[in-house]
């Protein structure tokens, strides 16, 4: 995700080479960066609903590259009406969601589409984020989980699995791998929002990587737990 993002959903695509531009870039590493833009292209529309992209590559400072030493690609998702960009007003870009929410969102719907038999994972903590969403399943314990489907967006299932009114959860992060490649892991995290619910599921963090039996599912549960500390809280 592009930390400074013209609009929500801006992505760069960057390759692991060091080049400056097309020029000095092999043509596999070209190849694979072409061949990734259709499938990015389908995870933002179906997570965001837009109208349209802006794609496009800029080489060298005088041409408007902000990271000039270093090849990469724009994929800017648009509205219509959203006036050319909404406005910078004192270097600060007005956005609808945080960046962790829309990078969770994409990476959840790059997994469905490519890994569309892998159950998506959703860790959900209560507001303190002291404790977190388990289910009895079968002889063991669970974190709720669903197949993707062709019907709803990945963010949705993974929020609809949880049983809870989807009011009351908020999308905060990824709890699968960064990898740009591993699709190993379709896992979310999330929290109560503020909105009063109680639940006996809710149980405490440690005790929840005790009790959960599938190891996938505590390495989910970890990784949201580590990435879920520096997020800011939402407040009743």
């Amino acid at each position: 995700m592009n930390l400074f993002p013209y609009n929500t959903g801006h992505i760069l695509l960057v390759p692991n080479a060091h080049v400056a531009g097309p020029e000095e870039t092999d043509v596999a590493t070209l190849a694979e960066m072409s061949t990734s833009v259709p499938l990015l292209l389908r995870a933002l529309r179906r997570v965001l609903a837009n109208d349209g992209f802006n794609i496009g590559v800029n080489v060298g400072s005088v041409a408007g590259a902000g990271i000039a030493a270093h090849l990469h690609q724009h994929i800017v998702p648009r509205w219509n009406g959203d006036a050319n960009f909404m406005p910078i007003l004192a270097s600060t870009m007005v956005l609808p969601e945080l960046i962790p929410t829309t990078y969770a969102k994409l990476r959840a719907e790059l997994c469905a589409l490519t890994q569309p038999h892998q159950e998506i994972l959703t860790v959900v903590f209560d507001l303190g984020r002291t404790k977190v969403l388990i289910r009895k399943v079968g002889g063991g314990w669970a974190l709720p989980q669903r197949l993707p489907s062709q019907d709803e967006p990945a963010w949705h299932t993974a929020r609809n699995a949880t049983g809870l009114p989807s009011e009351n959860i908020d999308i905060l992060g990824w709890a699968g791998s960064d990898e740009a490649n591993d699709y190993s892991r379709n896992a979310l995290f999330a929290s109560l929002n503020g909105q009063p619910l109680t639940s006996d599921a809710f149980v405490a963090t440690d005790e929840a990587l005790n009790r959960l039996t599938d190891e996938n599912h505590r390495v989910a549960l970890r990784t949201a737990i580590a990435r879920a500390n520096p997020l800011p809280q939402s407040t009743p």
